[in-house]
């Protein structure tokens, strides 16, 4: 009987073994089979990932919005179409879709949507983030970050620098960040939307309007207020024989006459300061602007005449805290 049952224990264990190696040899085989579609499907999404890569670089390039839209939208669909069709999410995928919408949000005037499109390229970069293997790419994503929080203004510059720090910290290096850096570290006063003077944070030529306005509002930071009006001076010089062509360029007049404005009340030249804030008034209307202007009337005792410009200023921005104290204080003087 004992040896009845020892036969069968090592019968039981011999097809237990010869189970187990079928079992394995089908996964194998499985395995084989579907290797080349497995290696198929990596080699395709590198290929459409590259022709997206195409795609954006051709959008940098182009000089006209609406082609740039009309491209970047097109990376945007294709992105999504590889984000929808993979069970884990790519982190490669995943930041050029953040950078995608970063894109979307610098070329928008308007300022909500804008802040959309911002709003969501920070998804995206965090998403990245939680998918992300290795420091490289993480101090990538992070700088990243810090550029699309940098983008949405100066009430986000401590996010961005927070980004930057965490960036620098695993080692991520970038022609532009140390400017970065410095520029939010320095920012002074409450001169708003800054954020296109280094936008996509391309090098410019040094003698280009570009440069003449980042060196100006260096300059002015730095309190070297006569060496900063030399700067602007010199970008009025050059829009004196060459037209404005560009948003970029009517952004970069508007912002020179406003900080020349700027410049002018803080040098006490006042009747300069009113000329300069009332030709920024004329490019674009801004609650600031009007709000210094309101500033210059009353350095001159012209009450109502700052009171109305204060006015102005609560009209285009009704929560503005600066403009209703100003108001109020004037108003109990009388």
């Amino acid at each position: 009987m004992k040896g009845y049952q020892h036969h069968y224990k090592r019968k039981n264990i011999r097809l237990r073994r010869i189970l187990l190696v079928l079992v394995l040899a089908g996964i194998v085989y499985i395995i084989a089979r579907n290797a080349g579609k497995l290696f198929l499907f990596g080699s395709i999404r590198i290929e459409k990932l590259r022709a997206i890569e195409d795609i954006l670089k051709k959008s940098d390039i182009e000089k006209d919005r609406m082609k740039k839209r009309i491209l970047i939208q097109k990376a945007v669909k294709k992105l999504n179409d590889l984000v929808d069709d993979a069970q884990v999410p790519n982190a490669r995928v995943l930041i050029m879709l953040g950078q995608s919408y970063l894109r979307k949000g610098l070329l928008e005037y308007n300022k909500d949507l804008r802040n959309m499109y911002l709003d969501k390229s920070i998804y995206y970069f965090r998403k990245a983030l939680a998918v992300a293997g290795g420091k490289d790419l993480s101090g990538k994503i992070y700088y990243e970050l810090a550029k699309a929080y940098f983008y949405k203004g100066e009430y986000y510059y401590f996010e961005s620098l927070t980004e930057l720090n965490k960036a620098k910290k695993l080692g991520f290096e970038d022609e532009n960040m140390e400017k970065l850096i410095d520029f939010i570290k320095n920012k002074k006063g409450n001169i708003n939307q800054i954020s296109q003077l280094i936008q996509n944070f391309k090098e410019s030529r040094p003698d280009s309007v570009e440069n003449y306005f980042y060196l100006a509002y260096q300059l002015k930071d730095q309190k070297r207020y006569d060496e900063s009006m030399e700067y602007f001076n010199k970008i009025l010089e050059y829009f004196q024989t060459a037209d404005v062509d560009s948003e970029e360029q009517k952004y970069i007049l508007t912002k020179t006459y406003y900080a020349m404005g700027w410049l002018s009340f803080n040098m006490k030249r006042y009747d300069q300061a009113l000329n300069f804030y009332n030709k920024s008034l004329e490019l674009d209307e801004s609650a600031m602007t009007y709000y210094w202007l309101g500033k210059v009337y009353e350095s001159l005792n012209k009450i109502h005449q700052a009171k109305k410009m204060w006015k102005n200023a609560l009209n285009i921005n009704p929560n503005f805290n600066f403009a209703k104290n100003k108001l109020n204080k004037t108003s109990k003087r009388r």
